[in-house]
């Protein structure tokens, strides 16, 4: 267990038991008092020589009165923040006196037992979601309206403000307030933030409840859309569901604990383990830099956990990289452009957080962390993992289908076999099985690529013509997809790579 200790600039610091009850003892002091006087308020086993390490070591961190304070980061009610190379905010610093005049009613529904309603409906709502992903030709697997693509699309905008609320609003009911509330771009997508720092103030289960409150708040929001969704039809219907699955999509991914997403900061509320992260990659890196572990009571999976928290950003990024280039190549040499800077900005971010993690270990280390790492990695890169690619396809009359291929990706052999699927949100159930028989030059709809039903013509791009075992309606559309053996993901990345780059430099 720690001290949690506010700066001046409301910063909060987490201390050793020992230097904190050394704080408490230089706060209830009646005057300044010297070192010597300092060292009989606090109980053994402090002497003068540590009360004096303890001070220097606590004035750089602007903890003591009198010493050089840390410059307030927050001077304006609007600011521009970051955490880490893909995490940008626009922070409002004055969110503070909103939660202050919720807190009246916000202690009421605490204590109140309305406030189990919304994780119950979340967990009531898990039976209509899994109805409709189960069902082969259900709404999840329907193309929407681009009008009522862009209202759900929207809707989930608004709902990360709903869910930052919601973890607000629970610190507040537990007796804090949160100080920053604001938008951020989180690794390439677009979400809402707010700063429950405070929550280090609060009891390990209350921490939890904060951690967790924006993910059953938006649930609750998804489970009473997939409840009300039968009562309509047409595109409403569809939307709903959509709507709602996308919720508990979100919320699945929320609960990561790689990441600062709320699954982590449950993690490390249950825990009392501030910095679980930074620590555990450090505990990686020391491990393999073959430095000993100062801290004896350290669990001893920290290690493995720091090689998730390693791994899990840079899967990620890569998953984001390779769902960016096919849509910004379309848009010719702008479009290049633009990815081949985002291409080399993440790549000198990675080496400036591989340099910096070289340099922060003894000199004498370094030798075998490099090498270590590199032997990880290559470890990492051997694992087998299958694979599968997807496309669009749209029915011909004469029982064809044809799917436009994603520029990045390689065209198969004539024989390949197919999983045949309907596509929209996500994508369904097999239908049927097929056969590539061969590719053509195409104009299709963009219904055949998207989840968005247009008659709009795509370019005329290569398509792989397929012969269905079962034929389908004339018109209509879903996704093929072509599954792949188990391959070393290391080729994996080499054959995606590959593509991408004759995909840039092919005109």
């Amino acid at each position: 267990m720690g001290w949690v200790v506010r700066r001046t600039d409301q910063r909060l610091l987490k201390v050793s038991p020992e230097l904190g009850e050394l704080l408490q003892a230089l706060q209830n002091a009646p005057q300044s008092p010297t070192i010597a006087e300092l060292a009989d308020l606090v109980p053994e086993p402090w002497s003068p020589e540590e009360v004096t390490m303890a001070v220097r070591a606590m004035e750089p961190h602007g903890l003591l009165a009198g010493a050089t304070q840390p410059v307030p980061c927050r001077h304006h009610r609007f600011s521009l923040d970051h955490d880490g190379a893909f995490i940008f905010k626009i922070c409002d610093n004055g969110a503070q006196a909103l939660f202050q005049r919720l807190a009246p009613w916000a202690a009421r529904l605490r204590h109140s037992p309305l406030r189990w309603a919304p994780l119950l409906v979340s967990l009531a709502g898990l039976l209509p979601l899994a109805h409709t992903v189960i069902a082969p030709e259900g709404a999840l697997y329907q193309p929407l309206a681009a009008m009522t693509y862009l209202g759900v699309a929207a809707a989930l905008i608004l709902t990360t403000a709903v869910h930052e609320f919601a973890h607000g609003l629970t610190l507040t009911a537990c007796g804090r307030t949160p100080r920053r509330f604001g938008i951020m771009l989180f690794y390439f997508s677009p979400a809402a933030f707010c700063d429950v720092t405070d929550a280090w103030m609060l009891r390990r289960h209350e921490r939890v409840a904060v951690a967790s409150a924006g993910i059953i708040a938006q649930t609750c929001l998804g489970a009473s859309c997939l409840f009300v969704a039968p009562a309509f039809d047409g595109d409403l219907a569809v939307g709903l569901t959509w709507y709602g699955t996308m919720t508990y999509l979100g919320a699945m991914a929320n609960m990561l604990p790689f990441i600062k997403l709320d699954g982590y900061i449950a993690l490390v509320g249950w825990l009392n383990h501030s910095n679980l992260r930074a620590n555990s990659m450090r505990a990686l890196r020391n491990r393999l830099a073959g430095i000993r572990q100062d801290d004896a009571t350290a669990p001893r999976w920290l290690a493995p956990f720091g090689l998730g928290c390693v791994l899990v950003p840079v899967f990620l990024v890569w998953l984001s990289l390779t769902a960016l280039s096919p849509t910004l190549i379309q848009f010719g040499t702008a479009g290049r452009g633009a990815f081949i800077v985002l291409l080399v900005a993440v790549i000198l971010a990675a080496a400036v957080q591989g340099t910096r993690a070289l340099v922060s270990v003894p000199t004498g280390h370094r030798l075998r962390l490099a090498i270590a790492g590199t032997l990880l990695a290559g470890l990492v890169l051997l694992l087998p993992i299958g694979t599968s690619d997807s496309h669009g396809f749209i029915s011909q009359r004469d029982g064809t289908l044809l799917a436009p291929m994603v520029v990045t990706d390689p065209a198969p052999a004539t024989g390949t076999s197919v999983d045949i699927h309907r596509g929209g949100l996500l994508t369904g159930p097999s239908l049927t099985t097929g056969t590539v028989t061969g590719t053509q030059r195409c104009r299709v709809p963009a219904t055949a690529a998207s989840p968005i039903r247009s008659e709009m013509l795509m370019p005329e791009s290569t398509c792989l013509r397929i012969t269905p075992a079962t034929v389908q309606p004339a018109g209509s559309t879903g996704r093929i997809t072509i599954n792949h053996p188990p391959r070393p993901l290391g080729l994996v990345t080499w054959n995606q790579a590959e593509s991408l780059i004759r995909a840039l430099i092919t005109t």
